[in-house]
């Protein structure tokens, strides 16, 4: 039976009296023991008590203090939402507005001003920590609010109930600390807006285990986040988990190998399209590394399926398979016939995991949810596969999906023929802007290795390889691909950039 989020809280209370000062948090400034985050926590939740009532607001960057200051908004009974200090003031408003925030906890002093009433943690003394459980006992509680931007233009508000989160926890939590070698610390690069970040931190935390904190500041600097796991001798690094453009980055510094991180065997990689030459190449670095390939929505706590991948799955030019879903949510397939448990269509998901709407309430994409039977529903936007044993593979978006000359064309399919060229990690595919003469499609080639002999290369591939319609127009290379603060491509910026032919 799954452990409610009550009790694995109760577990993490335990930790942080029993562990002492084994390590709990890395950051980059510094770190905090079990026993130094339970003191944090119990002070901040001291600080909290006459607050005005409303959720919290945690306001930061990537301090130390921003996990106690969650964990106490959490005692208290109150949702948290995190808002990034580099985000525009209109932006922060607009997030306590949706979600109804009564008190902001200011992780760095340089924190945008709002109106609600605010505590400055760095002002917060600790306190040891007392029997803290949480106050309410209903499992539908929101436990935390991630927003992300979508196609109306409106930021959308995603609650996480603590039920949703126990399902996540329930069968990531084993995984997680299993491919870690059962000890070692897992790496957290993501902004703490992110929902990576939130899978992260408490299926760790819950398991007793260390915590890197990266700055996602350093994206860019492998060898700075390097450094910083590799500082600290009391708590190797076991589990990463990061999008395919985040391993790209790392692996282009040689120290990021087996040799320099003999413990950092456990990697998850998900987020967006994978190419196999990227996971050959993770694989080259870490021979004894177990590979999972993840999939999942904010929608549905982050994770929903995880498949240990094979050296015959590396190798193949199948779709990499993502296995069946994990016990915290099913999956559906949409086709013309309607909801099915195989076939190929849009894929939903199904069960505990699944959020029920979006905050606002009124936003236009809350028409993706809904109920089937008994269990919440979302419909995910992705075009997959279902066999009939329930394995899932995803061919793409369904909004990637545009029209060039009366012709429908999956962008995905460019973009994963491509990067079968040997030397070309990433690929990403757009449709040149309205109006150029040209028209058609601009294929933007990336990898540590491509070179402009690579453009040729690809050209001939791609005519081989898919209809004429399908070629794009203009092949480009860009060395360091713009990215978000999640480790995805930022394929807004990159359109920007590459706008016409």
């Amino acid at each position: 039976m799954t452990m409610s989020l009550s009790e694995r809280f109760d577990t993490l209370s335990n930790f942080c009296k029993t562990k002492g000062n084994q390590p709990a948090l890395i950051g980059e400034k510094g770190r905090l023991s079990y026993e130094d985050l339970g003191a944090r926590c119990q002070g901040l939740y001291n600080a909290m008590q006459d607050a005005p009532a409303g959720m919290v607001l945690i306001h930061g960057h990537k301090e130390l203090d921003i996990v106690p200051a969650m964990m106490a908004a959490t005692f208290a009974g109150r949702g948290f939402v995190f808002a990034d200090i580099t985000y525009p003031l209109s932006r922060v408003q607009q997030i306590v507005e949706t979600c109804d925030c009564g008190v902001v906890l200011r992780t760095d002093p340089l924190a945008a001003q709002t109106e609600l009433t605010t505590i400055d943690t760095t002002t917060v003394a600790n306190t040891p920590l007392q029997n803290l459980r949480l106050k309410a006992a209903d499992e539908e509680t929101y436990f935390y609010v991630t927003f992300t931007s979508g196609s109306t233009g409106i930021p959308k508000g995603i609650p996480t109930t603590r039920a949703s989160y126990a399902a996540l926890a329930g069968w990531f939590e084993p995984q997680n600390t299993n491919a870690a070698g059962g000890q070692y610390a897992h790496v957290n690069h993501a902004s703490m807006a992110f929902d990576m970040s939130m899978s992260d931190i408490w299926t760790t935390l819950f398991a007793g285990r260390p915590l890197y904190l990266l700055d996602h500041t350093n994206t860019l600097n492998p060898r700075a986040n390097i450094r910083h796991i590799t500082n600290s001798t009391d708590a190797p690094a076991g589990g990463l988990a990061a999008t395919p453009a985040f391993y790209a980055l790392m692996l282009e510094d040689p120290q990021f190998s087996e040799k320099h991180l003999p413990t950092l065997l456990g990697f998850w990689i998900g987020g967006e399209s994978v190419p196999r030459p990227l996971l050959r190449d993770l694989r080259s670095r870490f021979p004894n590394c177990e590979i999972y390939h993840a999939y999942g929505p904010s929608e549905a706590a982050c994770i929903t399926h995880s498949q240990l991948l094979s050296d015959d799955d590396l190798n193949s030019e199948q779709p990499l398979p993502l296995g069946a879903p994990q016990s915290g949510c099913g999956v559906l397939v949409k086709t013309d016939d309607g909801f099915k448990t195989h076939g190929e269509g849009e894929i939903i998901l199904v069960g505990p995991q699944v959020a029920a709407c979006y905050w606002p309430i009124d936003h236009a994409n809350n028409t993706n949810f809904g109920m089937i039977g008994e269990h919440r529903s979302y419909n995910t936007g992705d075009h997959g596969h279902l066999d009939a044993d329930g394995v899932m593979t995803i061919h793409g978006r369904i909004d990637n999906q545009i029209k060039v000359n009366g012709f429908r064309i999956e962008l995905g399919e460019i973009e994963r023929s491509a990067m079968q060229v040997v030397g070309v990690k990433v690929a990403v595919a757009m449709k040149a802007q309205e109006g150029c003469t040209k028209g058609g499609i601009i294929l933007v080639l990336s990898g540590d290795m491509v070179t402009e002999a690579h453009i040729d290369k690809v050209r001939t591939h791609l005519q081989r390889a898919l209809p004429p319609f399908m070629v794009p127009a203009s092949i480009r290379i860009e060395k360091t691909l713009p990215m978000s603060h999640a480790g995805k491509i930022d394929r807004k910026s990159l359109a920007q950039l590459h706008a016409s032919i």
